[in-house]
């Protein structure tokens, strides 16, 4: 009794072990049957070899139920495999390198616009401090009475808040962007590395 429960319990686990799983046509010409049975008149399709389905279950005869879309059929368990045929391998490393190849365009795009937006908070920069520096020079040189000294140094003030606001949108601005250019960078290498132990 013991036997029959380890045995049914084994073929138990193992189709739920091979089930909903991606299998391979492992030769050309296979045929798809409506049923566990060689003969001309249940043959639903040809498949031809690395063709992809999906394994529903196995069964214990030497059979293969499996799915290819809408179609659903039996094929001798002998004629498939789990193993990724290299035709696909290489198929998708190929497109793989499409990808990156485009990350690398958008990388590119991406350092320029950074590196302007760099060039422009630099310039900002500059053109706020020498008008702080002539507000300040002609508030020096002109010599009036108090009130008109205290509105002077206010426009400076206000300016001088102006151009640090600025200033601090920007410099958050180029580092948003230096994040963005980083990670997708990252996102690169790991892909090439991750096709390269493909190869």
């Amino acid at each position: 009794m013991k036997k029959y429960s380890l045995l049914l319990l084994f073929v138990f686990l193992s189709s739920i072990v091979f089930s909903s799983s991606n299998v391979y046509v492992a030769q050309d010409s296979i045929a798809l049957r409506s049923e566990k049975l060689v003969s001309d008149a249940n043959t639903i399709k040809i498949l031809s070899r690395d063709t992809q389905l999906t394994l529903i279950n196995m069964h214990y005869s030497g059979w293969s139920k499996v799915s290819m879309g809408d179609l659903t059929g039996w094929i001798l368990s002998s004629q498939l495999t789990k193993k990724t045929p290299e035709s696909l391998i290489i198929n998708k490393a190929n497109i793989d390198t499409d990808k990156i190849k485009l990350l690398e365009q958008v990388l590119f795009r991406l350092k320029n616009e950074n590196n302007k937006l760099i060039v422009k908070i630099i310039d900002m920069k500059a053109i706020n401090d020498k008008k702080i520096t002539e507000l300040t020079s002609n508030l020096n040189k002109v010599n009036v009475d108090e009130p008109q000294e205290n509105i002077d140094s206010q426009s400076i003030n206000n300016t001088q808040s102006f151009s640090d606001g600025n200033s601090l949108l920007l410099l958050i601005v180029g580092f948003i962007l230096g994040l963005i250019v980083s990670f997708v960078y990252a996102r690169i290498l790991r892909r090439r590395n991750i096709i390269s132990r493909l190869y």
